[in-house]
């Protein structure tokens, strides 16, 4: 017998033109297919997070993130003449913009302080100022107070042919580039005077260093500036490559000389630069690769590899738009045109770069990450069935008992929770008491938590109302006394109704949905009329869109001439709860551990290795598929294959 060890997924999903490289520790740590996954920084993939479908939206929307000085995060979408601005998903503010349909796609923004900048190209430069506390939010046109007469733009940025295409910010000036008349020019702003434009402020009429500045970016092709990034240094994306714009001192000064250096000849494409960790990224025109445009200390001078090479097939869908992820990991996530998202897990220190694919029921059309609290949360914008949604993705960091795999998802409680002031056998029957009227009547189903008792906690029951605040537990099937005794009198706990139908479930209608309860599988069922019914009484449930998770390693990468037979697979799980595994769809079996999961009841997470016989027969690739079918937990750490060779 022979072992192949896959020690983790650090090079993500990898192109079919890697085949043949098993001399590159690459294919080894790579997969054929990850789906619905996400690599960690340690090496492991876990389960794309569900979401939650948070309102319906009208098509077309734009999201932006936006957090003022105070760090509240909100979500901003926009649509034709409109802002809707979202506070952890929920709508607090509407406003009329400029910004029609057509200009969505052109939008790019800046953000200081509490105030977002935006620029689209088509109209004066936009301002959105933020005051904390209410919140509220006013929009208003920019308007600068002087444009240097000398300079070749002659002219303000409120004009037909002068409204800027790109904006950011760098060492306290605003700086705008590319307006239609002067498609290869930037501009910057006197240093913290945003709206003063001119040069020569000294007493004698002298250039000093905070004086604004025009440059040309020159190339013998003749570049459109795309994009301009400000961190760390002042980047500008162009059609012809990106140049950064320096002079011979640290800080941009008009006092010395300053100049557009080309970094890369790799055009850029609309989509804005961005930076992690101190490198800067960015699209490549064609939308199929993204770069990094790293400096070469030895050689003085940049080079810009491309990150999707090892997977280049992954972008096959054409990039659409990008966003980072710093909380609770790094992770890169892109919007593809066909409605796919693509995640790119990145981390230098444990050598880590790692594509993956998440797909939907329908087609994503947008992503915004905005920071709530200690974390950053991802929401997007998913088309299905002609409807547009806004809906928040669950932690990718869940707590045990607390995660949740559907996507559009709702939850639903059923009625109040009434808080337990007596629970007690009485004349041999087991009577409750809440603090409160309750409000049952006639034939009602409730459940209970918190009051320590089994056979009590967690257990569906009918009860017989006495009164306003009293009525006594029976059996949910057989409407008898329950065979619990309660001596002495428990204090503690909640009561809440339990039903077995769902409703308000419209957005789901003739889909076939998944539903849970906590941490229980409930089952499935097809939505009507806005609802589902299931056989099991809770008193919340949650239901949305199944979807599976697959991880196939590349071929076995040993004697890949000489057939092998698989006899087991054993993989490191962490945090899982029943994955499948074998040779492919067919051949799956669910890793042993534990007892089997019962459908209705809860079953805790593994973590640990488990093992499986693979019954993939004698074949020279030496297929391997990891499964999660059911809306469950599941993170593969390592996978070990133990096989014959002939």
């Amino acid at each position: 017998m022979e072992e192949y060890a896959i020690n983790s997924f650090s090079s993500g999903e990898l192109t079919p033109r890697a085949a043949g490289r098993i001399d590159v520790p690459a294919y080894k740590n790579g997969g054929k297919t990850i789906l619905n996954g996400i690599v960690l920084p340690q090496g492991g993939v876990t389960r794309k997070p569900g979401s939650f479908m948070l309102t319906a939206i009208t098509t077309g929307g734009w999201m932006a993130e936006f957090q003022g000085v105070d760090g509240v995060g909100y979500v901003f979408i926009f649509n034709n003449a409109e802002l809707k601005v979202y506070l952890a998903g929920v709508l607090i503010d509407t406003d009329t913009t400029v910004h029609l349909t057509a200009d969505l796609p052109n939008l790019q923004y800046a953000i200081d302080g509490n105030v977002m900048y935006i620029v689209d190209g088509a109209h004066t430069p936009q301002k959105i100022t933020y005051t904390p506390g209410g919140p509220s939010f006013a929009i208003t046109a920019y308007s600068s107070t002087a444009v240097e007469a000398g300079w070749d733009t002659g002219a303000d940025f409120e004009s037909a042919g002068n409204y800027p295409h790109c904006v950011t910010f760098y060492e306290a000036r605003l700086l705008y580039g590319n307006t239609d008349n002067l498609p290869n020019y930037v501009w910057g702003s006197n240093v913290k005077d945003y709206v003063n434009f001119t040069d020569g402020n000294g007493t004698s009429g002298e250039l000093i260093a905070t004086d604004g500045f025009e440059i040309k970016v020159n190339s013998k092709r003749g570049p459109v500036v795309l994009w301009l990034s400000g961190q760390r240094g002042l980047f500008v994306g162009t059609s012809k490559g990106v140049f950064s714009i320096s002079d011979e001192n640290s800080l941009l000064s008009p006092v010395s000389l300053i100049s557009a250096k080309q970094n890369s000849a790799f055009p850029a494409n609309t989509i804005p630069g961005f930076e992690l960790g101190g490198e800067l990224f960015y699209v490549q025109a064609g939308e199929r690769k993204i770069r990094l445009a790293v400096y070469d200390r030895d050689e003085d001078i940049y080079d810009a590899p491309d990150i999707t090479t090892a997977s280049e097939h992954i972008t096959v869908g054409r990039i659409k738009k990008v966003v980072v992820q710093l909380l609770p990991e790094t992770l890169i996530w892109v919007i593809l045109e066909d409605g796919d998202i693509i995640v790119f897990s990145y981390s230098k220190e444990n050598k880590v770069q790692a594509w993956s694919k998440l797909s939907t029921t329908g087609t994503y059309k947008d992503i915004s990450i905005v920071r709530e609290g200690n974390t950053e949360t991802v929401y997007v914008i998913v088309a299905r069935d002609g409807t547009e949604y806004f809906e928040q993705l669950a932690p990718i960091d869940f707590a045990d008992n607390d995660y949740m795999f559907l996507d559009s998802a709702l939850t639903k409680t059923f009625g109040t929770a009434f808080t337990i002031s007596n629970i007690v056998t009485d004349t041999g029957r087991v009577k409750v008491t809440t603090s409160a009227a309750h409000g049952y009547a006639g034939t009602e189903y409730v459940g209970v938590s918190g009051t320590g008792i089994n056979g009590i906690d967690s257990v569906i029951f009918r009860i017989e109302v006495d009164d306003a605040t009293h009525f006594w537990l029976l059996d949910e099937i057989l409407e008898s006394d329950i065979d619990v005794t309660v001596t002495p009198a428990v204090t503690q706990g909640t009561v809440q109704e339990a039903d077995n139908t769902i409703t308000g479930l419209s957005h789901l209608d003739d889909n076939v949905v998944n539903i849970v309860s906590g941490p229980v599988n409930v089952g499935s069922g097809t939505v009507a009329s806005g609802e589902v019914t299931v056989v099991t009484r809770r008193t919340t449930f949650t239901v949305g869109l199944n979807y599976f998770t697959d991880i196939i390693p590349m071929n076995i990468g040993i004697a890949k001439s000489r057939k092998k037979n698989i006899k087991h697979i054993a993989v490191e799980l962490y945090k899982s709860i029943a994955p499948r595994g074998g040779k492919d769809e067919d051949n799956l079996d669910y890793f042993r551990y534990g007892r089997n999961i019962v459908m209705n009841e809860a079953a805790e997470m593994f973590t640990g290795l488990s093992e499986i016989p693979h019954r993939g027969g004698s074949e020279y690739a030496g297929e391997i598929l990891i499964r999660q079918s059911l809306p469950l937990p599941m993170t593969v750490l390592s996978i070990i294959a133990e096989m014959e060779v002939y």
